[in-house]
């Protein structure tokens, strides 16, 4: 098996693990957002490519500081000796966890079947329905959708060693996100007022929309709770490079690789009021808003929309202004990615978030 590159060392790719990105070449799939094309495309850079041996010797030199190996790719159920790698690495010692598109079931059962990886990661594109022509020619959805269906089939019972968690999105209930906000303004209020012209004045209008954001959801009749309302996979991050717009005004939503279940009403919601989607005009949100397809049987989708509306729009000037903070002092945590803002645009970004929760009024 040849491999196109290597990530030495990572911290968020297999999580909870001080890990290394074994690179696959080749993939079947063309999608125009791929953030490794020429791995994709097969292309092979003599400065990047190396073979088993070399990737076997890597792993051995790394043992006791490694704790996992990610495959990934391209797409790495394509090598047909990917399962042989699997085998050897896991007798080297190392949990393994694949990153797939999920068009090869076959490759994938016989992978869990023969328990040679610990972790599987399935990149769902889109709605496999939507996958032609944009993702694939003339895509049959069939080989995905069984992949899904064996992923969802695994029971603990069969992997005792293994935690297979719940992908849920987010709380079922509204008092932890006012407990972080609370937090927020503990962690960083203080600093806030200590450190900018105007900081105390923006504490204490960061203090009203907490108070005001506790008391609307103190006495909403809206029931976040699982079970009281049908689920649905949700977005973490509703990026309009992660959108593509249809003619008719509709989005299809792509890269749902950080998705999970959740209630609908949230999912709506953060597309409102998601700093992302700050670019986007009025009228465009009245559409999105307007075209989002209710669940069936949801009487209580509007009161727990107009909940989460309040909650989103009071928590994301707490986001930036976490932001903020980092910018001046460090990241306050681990980070999946650090954009590049500087701490005078975070700090109009904070003035404008305060204002639109300041001017919200529930319809």
């Amino acid at each position: 098996m040849i491999f196109g590159g290597l990530q030495k060392n990572s911290l968020i790719d297999y999580p909870g693990k001080i890990s290394c990105v074994l690179f696959a070449t080749g993939c079947n799939f063309s999608c125009p957002y791929c953030h490794n094309p020429q791995l994709a495309r097969g292309c092979r850079d003599d400065a990047t490519v190396f073979d088993e041996k070399t990737a076997y010797d890597f792993l051995e030199r790394r043992k006791g500081f490694l704790e996992g190996v990610v495959i990934s790719g391209g797409e790495p159920t394509l090598q047909k000796d990917l399962p042989a790698v699997c085998e050897k690495i896991k007798e080297m010692g190392y949990p393994v966890k694949l990153d797939t598109n999920g068009s090869r079931p076959q490759v994938l059962k016989r992978l869990l079947d023969d328990a040679l990886v610990d972790y599987v990661a399935m990149d769902i594109k889109t709605d496999p329905a939507n996958y032609n022509p944009l993702i694939q020619k003339d895509f049959n959805p069939s080989p995905l959708l069984e992949s899904i269906q064996q992923t969802h089939a695994l029971r603990q019972e069969r992997h005792s060693e293994s935690a297979l968690p719940d992908a849920w999105f987010h709380w079922f209930d509204f008092f932890p996100y006012l407990a972080e906000l609370n937090d927020f303004l503990v962690q960083y209020g203080g600093w806030l007022a200590a450190h900018d012209p105007e900081g105390a004045d923006l504490q204490e209008r960061l203090v009203c929309l907490v108070d005001r954001c506790t008391r609307a959801l103190s006495t909403t009749t809206a029931d976040p709770r699982r079970g009281r309302f049908p689920l649905r996979l949700c977005r973490v991050d509703p990026n309009l490079a992660n959108a593509i717009w249809g003619r008719d005004g509709s989005i299809r939503w792509v890269d749902w690789e950080y998705g999970g279940w959740g209630d609908p009403a949230l999912d709506l919601a953060d597309m409102r009021w998601h700093i992302a989607l700050e670019g986007v005009s009025e009228a465009q949100h009245a559409r999105i808003r307007s075209k989002y397809v209710r669940p069936d049987d949801d009487p209580g989708f509007e009161q727990r929309l107009a909940a989460w509306d309040r909650l989103l729009l009071t928590r994301w000037p707490f986001l930036i202004l976490r932001a903020l903070w980092s910018a001046h002092n460090g990241p306050d945590r681990v980070r999946l990615t650090r954009p590049e803002v500087s701490p005078t645009a975070l700090r109009a970004r904070l003035v404008r978030t305060i204002e639109r929760a300041e001017r919200f009024r529930v319809s």
